[in-house]
């Protein structure tokens, strides 16, 4: 964190110049806020009668604290102060102990500078997008050169299939998992509220464009999110926008699932077949995700066996596996005082299995003894309060992952820049209970779809979901980010963070559904394109994400420019593929 020089400072870096006065052996103890109760660590020396430069990180704000050789405190010289990007501080200390305000003396880049540029490159792209949009659907050129019709793409036309496939024209299997084309059957849209209108058959172009925008995100945000911390995954407890990314994938499956078999089972298919097909799919997964691994890292010492691809696999077998025994062919109509909670009566095994679930991971998680370690424990050792629990990252999750794959399998995370720590797996055993938690949201999301027909059924539901799981939420972790009953943590899928993922899910996808579906406001392109090709997207990003066209060695890193534009320039590129190809007509999915 320190240096003696401050010449060309990088992308999140400041300087502070020290100046001590008659105050030999002068010590700069520095930690930052978002380590929670962590001890300052001795950052630099402070030379006598000189100035001292020191380079400063400003991802979050610093506690400063100064010091004697007998470890005495300055006075008046403890303190949280923020700094910017560039900037340039002064520090002074006088010879009776005593330190001034730290003061600005360069002012600071810019720091948002760069998404002035980064729009520079967006709107053209989204303009040229829609200009494209309208021509093909005048007659201004050729029809040769026009994207193929939505509605050409039927999946009531095809039988499901199971494996890798690449499709072309309109025979198309939309009938996917969460990465793909796209899972879900024609369903009836009633657009007038409450009154009833002739049955069209639709797809659910909202689920399509729920999809795609979340893609369009995870490209942007694993390609780096321009070096922005607020596009990096929380270092532990709390959450940031990309934590909420690979959730609504979770749950956007989960909507295919119930869609999917329903689907199938009205078609009637034999649920052992349809068993059959989920088994090769969570395969198929399983060694995609394995491969994947190994693209970059094929050494066995340190393979990772775990990873994005391999969880949904699981999570996958584990929902479809419970709707394939469960599900009904046909809604359960009672007509009866009931039907108020159709969508419940439907799903109460289901339910009941899940929730047996959860209880395990609540379990073990609070009472499973870990050697070391005080039981329940829920934070990111290191140098977590005090240093307190030094080797007991993520506690029970944690010790786990660490006695069944091994610590050199296991990934980094996101808590050891900040804490410390050792490594945490956020794809790790425990958290997948959780995961199937979320999962199975998306599936009653897809229920509701089922089980009612008007739009204003389903927004109700969908609203009512969204407030029971944002408050539920809200109340483990006491509407706090440290110091709740079980805080907002993505790294271990919390139980608080199931929720607050899963009800933002719900409230994205109701707009989504009101917007596309219901108004016509918007038709979803180019996002519900570009969820058709999920699969190509997450793969092809992942391999290719530090070669050129898509992302290159930058000229200038001192600050976000250069790496926002890239990252931008890399993820639009990607979209642009996938919109090529569904120009074409070829879909992969799994």
């Amino acid at each position: 964190m320190a240096s003696d020089d401050c010449n060309n400072l990088k992308y999140d870096e400041a300087c502070l110049q020290v100046w001590a006065q008659n105050s030999s052996d002068v010590y700069l103890w520095t930690q930052s806020e978002e380590c929670y109760n962590c001890d300052l660590l001795k950052t630099a020396n402070i030379t006598n009668n000189k100035i001292t430069s020191i380079r400063l990180k400003t991802v979050y704000r610093l506690w400063l604290h100064l010091t004697n050789d007998q470890n005495e405190s300055f006075y008046n010289c403890r303190t949280l102060y923020n700094f910017e990007e560039h900037g340039t501080y002064q520090w002074n200390i006088t010879n009776n102990l005593k330190c001034s305000q730290i003061e600005q003396i360069l002012p600071p880049h810019n720091f948002y500078m760069a998404f002035f540029y980064a729009l520079l490159l967006i709107i053209p792209s989204f303009a040229v997008w829609f200009f494209i949009i309208y021509i093909q659907r005048t007659n201004i050129v050729p029809s040769v050169f026009r994207f193929s019709s939505k509605t050409d793409l039927d999946i009531e036309n095809t039988a499901p299939k199971c494996d890798v496939t690449i499709s072309h024209g309109s025979d198309v299997e939309l009938n996917n998992v969460d990465f793909g084309t796209g899972s879900n059957e024609p369903v009836i849209i009633h657009p007038q509220i409450p009154t009833p209108v002739k049955n069209t058959s639709y797809r659910i172009t909202s689920l399509d464009a729920f999809r795609g925008i979340s893609m369009t995100l995870m490209i942007f945000v694993n390609l780096g999110g321009g070096r922005y911390w607020f596009f990096q995954h929380a270092p532990w407890n709390g959450v940031t926008i990309a934590d909420f990314i690979l959730p609504w994938f979770c749950w956007v499956m989960g909507v295919s699932i119930a869609i999917s078999l329903r689907s199938q089972l009205r078609s009637s298919t034999k649920r052992k077949y349809v068993f059959g097909r989920i088994v090769r799919r969570s395969i198929v997964l399983l060694i995609m995700g394995l491969v994947l691994n190994s693209v970059h890292h094929n050494n066995l010492n340190t393979f990772r066996p775990m990873g994005v691809l391999q969880r949904l696999a699981i999570i996958y077998f584990i929902a479809a596996t419970l709707e394939t025994i469960f599900m009904r062919p046909q809604p359960y109509f009672t007509n009866t005082k009931f039907d108020i909670v159709r969508d419940i009566i439907e799903s109460g095994p289901q339910w009941l299995v899940v929730i047996f679930l959860v209880s395990i991971h609540l379990a073990v998680t609070y009472l499973l003894p870990v050697p070391g370690c005080p039981k329940g424990y829920l934070g990111p050792g290191g140098l977590y309060n005090h240093s307190s629990n030094l080797n007991c990252t993520g506690g029970a999750a944690g010790y786990i992952d660490r006695l069944v794959l091994g610590e050199n399998h296991m990934y980094y995370g996101t808590a050891t820049p900040v804490y410390q720590s050792r490594p945490f797996d956020p794809e790790g055993i425990l958290s997948t209970l959780t995961n199937v938690l979320l999962v199975y949201m998306g599936v009653h999301a897809g229920r509701i779809i089922l089980c009612y027909q008007y739009t204003n059924e389903r927004i109700k539901r969908w609203i009512a979901w969204t407030l029971v799981l944002g408050a539920a939420s809200g109340i483990l972790c006491n509407f706090s980010k440290e110091d709740g009953l079980i805080p907002l943590n993505k790294n271990m899928f919390s139980l608080s963070y199931a929720f607050i993922a899963g009800s933002s899910a719900f409230f994205l996808f109701m707009l989504l559904f009101l917007i596309i579906e219901h108004w016509r406001l918007w038709s979803g392109s180019p996002f519900c394109e570009i969820g058709q090709n999920s699969i190509l997207l997450f793969v092809g990003h992942e391999i290719l994400y530090d070669t050129l066209p898509w992302c290159w060695e930058p000229v200038n890193d001192t600050s976000h420019t250069e790496y926002l534009v890239m990252h931008c320039w890399a993820t639009i590129f990607w979209c642009v593929i996938a919109l090529v190809m569904h120009k074409k007509n070829i879909f992969i999915v799994v």
